[in-house]
Order: structure tokens, then sequence, then C-alpha cells
């Protein structure tokens, strides 16, 4: 009888076992790897940024389960972030004869953003070779996996490459040249962009932080960073007159280790080379409402090879400034900079309409390039007789000013932002006078290069105490200022 299979039990039970089956093979398959615990990794605080699950990334994954691997590499989740369940990484051995191949099946021609991802530490080569296989020829780039990586402490940029359609692009990770520290392997990223010119993250041009998306009101300490792990993140980054990056040029802000500090202490590392309009890389945190008290806590460097600069115009490194009310007031409130070779506080407050009252204050012992300088200050930021202005230098109490110190005229009650970095406002040819200045300037600086290594703020709670205690030197008092640093970490293998 036509039909009559479906009502025999042996094909319905092989049917039902069959079904059974795919089911499970399905779920095998769309199964997303677990997490790791925070005691099976270093850095537990990394665990959130990894991706478990590749499909759920943007473009084109391979991930290093699919890379075609030459020689003995091996599985670990030591370290995060990764993508997927695991990432390799070359056991430190056998250099030059390793190799990690990924290719990708292009679901169509054009020109793709090519991304690799890594995790970062101390023991991460620093001249990885990547080769980059595409319609135009072959480029190979160096990647330093020592350096967290800038999307998402996850992946970073390799450029952007013209790929026909299919599988006839690749992405080869090497590890010639990197004797001594572990290559890592993780996954490559495809992104389509329109041109050559643009990038994936370039779609978004602008980030913004509010106050209360920054700080945390509920205890003394409302903000901290060193840099290590949280990156850049509720910073605000700016290059020139551009503001509000989403994407710096790591030639002129980026994060690195902090020179002349041992262990994993990390640091941004800003650099102003001497051009028309290149004048400023620095990062900064939101405004706050209202005429608060806060204390702050930075570490600075400066490098050994520092060039005195004869000329007009001082060196910002740490600033805090007003926001536009009813007068847009171009003078910081507070400001700490080089003036040829001595340290600087400036200070703006009064009627910014006229003309602020400005203070210069020089600091009695010199500027010394080569040497890491811890800065506290506490501020009751105030147009009126009860603002204060306290600076520690490396301990040593430098400036106690009481009185005005903001803007009180411009319609807006307001605790002035953070800015850090560099800025050489000389440089800004946005007048006739600074242009001609420029072109007199008397020759041998070349650039300018700063970083910083730690920032901490505290409410009115805060104390001294809390601010040292964070930028790791000697408390006020004390005989002796040992150096700002970091002592020897042990720091286990994968």
């Amino acid at each position: 009888m036509k039909g009559s299979y479906r009502r025999n039990p042996l094909f319905l039970i092989r049917a039902f076992t069959f079904l059974c089956l795919a089911t499970v093979a399905v779920a095998e398959e769309r199964k997303i790897p677990s997490l790791p615990k925070p005691g099976q990794v270093d850095r537990p605080e990394m665990i959130r940024f990894i991706k478990p699950d590749p499909k759920a990334l943007p473009g084109i994954i391979v991930d290093d389960m699919d890379a075609k691997l030459i020689g003995q590499w091996k599985h670990s989740v030591h370290t995060p972030p990764f993508v997927g369940q695991s990432y390799v990484h070359d056991m430190k051995e056998a250099k030059g004869k390793k190799s990690a191949t990924f290719t990708p099946d292009l679901p169509k021609g054009g020109y793709y953003e090519v991304r690799m991802s890594h995790n970062s530490n101390v023991r991460r080569a620093n001249d990885v070779p990547v080769t980059i296989r595409h319609a135009d020829g072959v480029t190979t780039v160096k990647v330093n996996e020592g350096e967290y990586a800038p999307i998402e402490k996850l992946f970073r940029s390799l450029g952007v490459f013209r790929f026909e359609k299919g599988r006839d692009g690749s992405v080869t990770i090497g590890t010639t040249g990197t004797d001594g520290k572990y290559v890592i392997v993780d996954s490559v990223q495809f992104l389509l962009v329109k041109s050559k010119h643009t990038s994936f993250s370039s779609k978004k041009q602008e980030r913004r932080f509010s106050a209360g998306q920054v700080f945390d009101y509920n205890q003394p300490i409302i903000f901290e960073s060193d840099f290590d792990g949280q990156g850049l993140d509720k910073w605000n980054l700016s290059e020139d007159d551009r503001y509000r990056l989403a994407k710096t040029n790591p030639n002129r802000l980026r994060i690195t280790d902090a020179p002349g500090r041992v262990g994993e202490a990390k640091a941004v590392r800003f650099f102003v080379p001497r051009e028309p309009n290149s004048f400023r890389a620095e990062i900064s945190l939101p405004s706050e409402k209202g005429f608060n008290e806060r204390w702050y806590g930075i570490l600075t460097y400066v490098p050994e090879d520092w060039k005195v600069d004869p000329n007009k115009g001082a060196d910002i490194l740490i600033q805090w400034h007003a926001i536009p009310g009813n007068w847009r007031s171009t003078h910081p409130n507070l400001t700490i900079c080089i003036q040829n070779s001595n340290w600087q506080v400036r200070r703006n407050f009064g009627l910014p309409q006229k003309n602020p009252e400005r203070k210069i204050h020089n600091l009695e012992k010199p500027f010394q390039p080569g040497a890491w300088v811890s800065w506290v200050i506490h501020a009751k930021w105030s147009p009126g007789k009860d603002g204060l202005i306290r600076i520690w230098k490396d301990g040593e109490q430098v400036l106690d000013q009481k009185g005005p110190n903001v803007y009180g005229t411009i319609g807006k009650e307001y605790t002035p932002y953070l800015k850090t970095g560099i800025y050489h406002p000389e440089w800004h040819l946005n007048s006739d006078g600074r242009k001609k200045r420029y072109g007199a300037e008397i020759s041998g600086v070349t650039k300018k290069e700063a970083y910083v290594a730690k920032v901490v703020v505290g409410s009115k709670d805060a104390t001294y105490e809390m601010m040292a205690s964070f930028l790791d030197f000697q408390k006020e008092g004390s005989d002796e200022l040992p150096p700002v640093g970091i002592g020897p970490k042990a720091v286990p293998e994968e």
C-alpha cells in the first residue's frame, strides 16, 4: 500500500535515531566555548574581553583551529583575551621553522582591512613577521605582540589590501627573529571596506564619555588607571585639532612599556613631530558639574634625549581646562608645563570675557629629563576666596595657593577637566604671529615626547596618602625618596 512504510516500526526507529543524531551534531557545531575561570588565567580582569564565538564577530574570521600550522604549537588559555576556545603559542622553540597560515574564503573581491588578534604581556615577541598575500602582491609587516592590541584589547590592524573572491589570499604568522619570546597565534579577521584609504574602524569617527560613565562617586577614589588591562577605556583621545577620536595614530599616541620601570608596567606614549600644525597628543577625562573639591595623582616622564627648547612657548604635560559657557575660555585654569629648562605652574582664573588673571610659578628645582616625576594635586575648585590649589612634586610641596582658581562668569559651575600628554601650542600655526615665529625658530628641536604611567582622581574624602600610595612613591615627610618604580614580579610561564 502506498505510504505504508511510514507505519513500519523499524523505519520509524531509524528515522528517530537519525534526527536525534542530527540534532546533537548541530548542537555540537553551534556550541560556544565556555569562558575560563579566574584561577586558570594570569589576568582575570581580561576574561571579559574574550570573544568565545567567532561567528558573532563582523567580517570573515579565520580562527587558529582552522589555520594551517607548521611545526609544533601549544594550545593555551593562560593569558586572555583571545578568540574562540583558546590560542596557540610556539613554546619559544624551533624559531624560524614554525608558521601559521590563515586562508579566508572571501565572498567577493574588493578591499579588506586585515586584523590579527593576540593577547599581550612582557613575554610576547616584539618583532613578529606577518606576511599578507593579496591581489597586488605580498606585504610583510612586523607586529609587537608585547604591546596591547588597540582594538577591544584584542585586535590589531595590519592594513587595507585588495583581495580576489575566494581563497587566493592568506595571512602567515612566522617566528623568525623572535628568539627568547613567545609568538602568539589566535585569529585573523577580514573586514570589507570601500577603498584602500578607508578602514572598518573609521566608520566610527568619534566617541564621548560623560562624568557618570567614568567616575565612581561611591568611594573616595573615583577614578584610577595604570593603562594596563583597561587601556584607554573612558579616556577621550586628541591629536592636534581633532578631538574625541575613536582611533589615533599609534606613532602619536599609544600604550607601551613604561621606560625605565621593571615588571609589566605600562604607560601612554605621546609624540609630536615638529611639523606645521602638529602640536598635540593628549588624553582627557570629562568635566563635572559644579565647583568640586578633587585630588589628583599623575606620573609623568620625559625621555633623556629631550632637547631643551630655547624658542617661545611651553610644553604642557598636564592641564585642567574650563568648559564652554557663555564665553569660550581658551586658557586652562591650571597647567603644569616645561618652559625651556624649568618646570612651571600656570593659573588662569577670574573674568575670561575681559582679561583673566594669570599667575606663573617657577618651581625651584630644574627640569630633569630621564626621570619619572610624581605629581599630587589637591584642588578646591572655586571662583571665590575659598578656592585652593596645592601641588606636591616627588613628595615635596611646591605650591600652596588660596583664592579663586576658575572662571566664575561663564554662566556655568564646573570642575575643570583633566588633560595630559604633550601640547606645544606654538606649533599650531593659527595666527600670523605664530607662523612668523615658527619660520624663525632656532633649529635643533625636531620632536616632543612624553609618557604618563598612572592617573588617579579622588573626591574631597580622599587624602594625600591615598594618592601617594597609588603612585607608588615615598610618602610625604620621609627622609628619602626612592625611585618611582615597580619591583620585580614573578610571572609564571604559559
